[in-house]
């Protein structure tokens, strides 16, 4: 099985969850988690991107990616 590399670290995962009362948590259950959060970063950045360009921008700045936040509550 090929070696999975991302940019979030699992501790980072497991840390928050246990911040909110999980105790105990399968390092397959982090890793499932963590690939699942950072496809949707790059879908935020990818969504808020296109707003700063659209814009006239290059960068993207907290009310772009509020915006996408918002459109993906609704």
């Amino acid at each position: 099985m090929p070696r999975i590399t991302r940019s979030m670290p699992l501790q980072t995962v497991e840390r928050i969850l246990q911040e909110n009362g999980v105790e105990r948590i399968s390092r397959k259950a982090l890793e499932v988690l963590s690939e699942f959060l950072e496809g949707l970063i790059r879908d935020i950045g990818k969504e808020a991107k296109a707003l700063a360009e659209h814009a006239g921008r290059k960068t993207v700045k907290e009310r772009d990616v509020r915006f996408v936040l918002e459109r993906l509550n609704q």
